[in-house]
């Protein structure tokens, strides 16, 4: 794992309060790829974005006659899919507004954006407007590519971005306002985002997204498709795309996220925990000729009231002189202080073995966490492992 130097990076303080070091890798990757950012593509390209129109009756007013009869942007009703009919729109029927923008921001090619997404995939992040110049109020931010060339490439990208989980993965990681204050994004956070040169695309993957885009407009919605899209044109791998997916799952400032963090860890969860430390750990095993054994350790009921998980992690070779009910007072004992001292995690050197307990809580036992907890073990904790004499 990279090891970085401090920088003055507003944006390090809300990674590291809410992921980990692996997700600040993640971070640093899309960071180092080099593109522009959305906001400095657009502006390169001659290419317009911003807020839409704003009435404010009781503040100063401005001509807004250019806006008259235009189709008013509303969104689709529940059920109403991805695409928008402008002629079931109303007209805008104002002469004035405070801030009425300009023209070209509502000529399409155009991206309308909620800077409210929400949190289900079934509701839209993005919505294109195809045929007719289309007004949108305050609410959305628009993203037109008029007179590109491209035009229709470039929506669609920023449209398949805007409904990746690497986008809204971003976003909370790197965004002032969401989880931090509200449920919100700001402009800025879409603009801060890597966007893909259209150059460095080749002939396939640029059918592909427009395939793509032109899918989840029909009502289909290929989500596995599309992540997978993304993350192959921003170059992450398994372990990069594993931290993604997990993040969001217990932090998003969402309900069910929080739920979902806070739950007991079902057995599965853990098998999958325990799998996932096995495989990551069993090639440092392999170099002496030793397989890795992980096993929970079976406890009876404990008086506390935060539930803990213990497992051993040992070689295969190493015969583990633990009851198959662990003794409940020294269990307790350590529960009790690492509560007291906020722990989630403690390790104990055991006779050529690793005894290990983790809080029951979700969050931390998700797959990245595992392979955070192996580098730590790698680091930290190999002589607890004797090497086998031949």
């Amino acid at each position: 794992m990279a090891v970085y130097e401090v920088v003055e990076d507003s944006r390090l303080l809300k990674t590291l309060a809410i992921g980990t070091t692996l997700d600040l890798e993640v971070v640093h990757k899309l960071d180092e790829l080099g593109w522009p950012t959305v906001e400095s593509y657009w502006k390169s390209n001659t290419l317009y974005s911003g807020r839409g129109y704003d009435l404010s009756p009781k503040q100063p007013q401005h001509d807004a006659t250019f806006m008259c009869n235009l189709p008013d942007f509303r969104p689709p009703p529940d059920g109403g899919g991805f695409a928008v009919d402008v002629s079931l729109l109303p007209r805008f029927d104002h002469k004035t507004a405070h801030k009425p923008r300009c023209e070209e921001l509502y000529t399409p090619p155009l991206l309308i954006i909620p800077e409210s997404p929400g949190g289900s995939r079934f509701s839209p992040k993005s919505l294109i407007v195809r045929k007719q110049s289309t007004v949108f109020r305050k609410s959305y931010y628009g993203f037109s590519t008029h007179g590109s060339e491209e035009g229709d490439l470039i929506i669609a990208l920023l449209h398949l971005i805007t409904h990746a989980d690497l986008f809204s993965y971003h976003v909370l990681l790197t965004s002032s306002r969401m989880g931090a204050e509200r449920r919100t994004f700001l402009k800025e956070n879409l603009e801060n985002f890597p966007f893909p040169p259209t150059s460095i695309l080749s002939a396939r993957q640029r059918r592909y997204a427009l395939e793509l885009s032109g899918q989840l407009e029909a009502g289909h919605k290929p989500w596995n498709t599309i992540n997978d899209f993304i993350f192959d044109l921003y170059g992450l791998d398994s372990y990069d795309r594993q931290v993604v997916k997990d993040r969001p799952r217990v932090a998003a400032p969402f309900k069910e996220a929080r739920e979902r963090a806070n739950s007991v860890p079902a057995k599965e969860d853990r098998n999958a925990f325990y799998g996932e430390l096995q495989r990551l750990l069993a090639p440092s095993f392999d170099i002496t000729d030793e397989t890795v054994s992980i096993d929970e350790v079976e406890i009876s009921k404990l008086d506390i009231l935060s539930p803990w998980y213990f497992f051993t992690i040992a070689s295969r070779s190493t015969s583990l002189r633990l009851t198959k009910t662990a003794h409940n007072n020294a269990f307790s004992r350590i529960i009790e202080q690492a509560n007291k001292t906020g722990c989630s995690r403690v390790a104990i050197h055991g006779k050529g073995f690793l005894l290990v307990g983790i809080i029951g809580q979700y969050r931390y036992w998700t797959p990245s966490r595992a392979r955070l907890f192996v580098i730590d073990i790698l680091r930290h904790h190999l002589d607890a492992f004797p090497i086998r004499s031949n």
